[in-house]
């Protein structure tokens, strides 16, 4: 399978320490959020693993014909196109652990478990203006 990678953050770059060394992606596409050395550590791994890397302002104009999948991890951006192929993956069990920051939430609130979901969005998005 061909994929891609839209990471940004400490859960984009803990996600990419953690793939099998034998099916890297074909690309990764990040941004500086603004989490201390996260976006470095990120652009870091895909040099010395040799994997391209894509600047988020540029990746709105990329085509993705050629990949199977796109992944989203740690993302804050709407991604337009391609819906047929993204999945999300958000840092909390949905519906439950919604809205802003669910892992610091789910800390703070000294709960036992903390999880994912893996979705599929819908084509139809209510986009801000």
């Amino acid at each position: 399978m061909r994929y891609c990678i839209f990471a940004t953050g400490m859960k984009g770059h803990c996600t990419l320490k953690n793939l099998d060394h034998k099916n890297f992606p074909e690309f990764v596409v990040s941004y500086d959020n603004g989490e201390a050395d996260q976006f470095d550590k990120i652009k870091s791994f895909c040099k010395e693993n040799q994997i391209k890397m894509i600047d988020r302002k540029t990746a709105k104009k990329k085509s993705y014909s050629h990949i199977d999948k796109i992944f989203a991890i740690g993302w804050q951006f709407f991604i337009k196109h391609n819906h047929e192929k993204l999945v999300v993956l958000h840092d909390s069990y949905l519906p439950y652990k919604r809205g802003f920051a669910p892992t610091v939430c789910t800390l703070q609130a000294g709960e036992e478990n903390l999880g994912v979901t893996a979705f599929i969005p819908d084509a139809i998005v209510n986009e801000p203006d």
